[in-house]
């Protein structure tokens, strides 16, 4: 709820589709996660609101579902890149993808051209070469005392390589 942008969660609740519903006294209202994020610590919570709840989509068994986090040190770290990535399969091929980066921006940050990429295609080399260059298109990271933009970029390429490897050895 702190709209960090190096939060571990949100991308991975993005992915997923996640919703909220946020409360104030007896009001509610209900909201997708991504679109909760306004900017830096920027949220959609109004004054006396608060997240009440949280819904998340649990994916289907036909679909392959991985969360990767890089950061300095393992597991105990604030990430410099994380990958959050929702592949609905339907006939071998993709369909409704989701490919979410946390530490790439100011809050967490859906690849929508890179899913629009892999949709309607099989889980391949090429589909990951081409959505590889097409996040390169998409995104401009930032560079802070974590990780340069170049790197954060060069990470973010590879960890779609990984999915791809990683679906391919199970």
């Amino acid at each position: 709820g702190s709209a960090s942008p190096i939060g571990d969660l949100p991308p991975l609740l993005i992915a997923l589709n996640a919703s909220i519903t946020i409360q104030c006294g007896n009001k509610t209202r209900k909201l997708a996660l991504e679109d909760h994020y306004h900017g830096y610590r920027k949220t959609s919570l109004a004054a006396s609101e608060f997240i009440h709840s949280v819904v998340i989509p649990l994916p289907e068994t036909s679909s392959l579902f991985t969360v990767h986090k890089i950061s300095k040190r393992m597991d105990d770290d604030i990430s410099s890149v994380c990958l959050a990535i929702h592949l609905p399969l339907a006939g071998g091929k993709i369909k409704g993808c989701r490919v979410v980066f946390g530490g790439m921006a100011a809050t967490p940050i859906r690849a929508k051209s890179v899913e629009q990429v892999l949709n309607g295609r099989e889980f391949s080399q090429e589909a990951v070469r081409d959505a590889q260059n097409e996040l390169g298109n998409e995104l401009s990271p930032i560079s802070d005392a974590r990780a340069s933009a170049s790197y954060r970029m060069s990470v973010a390429k590879n960890l779609l390589q990984r999915v791809l490897l990683e679906a391919r050895a199970t």
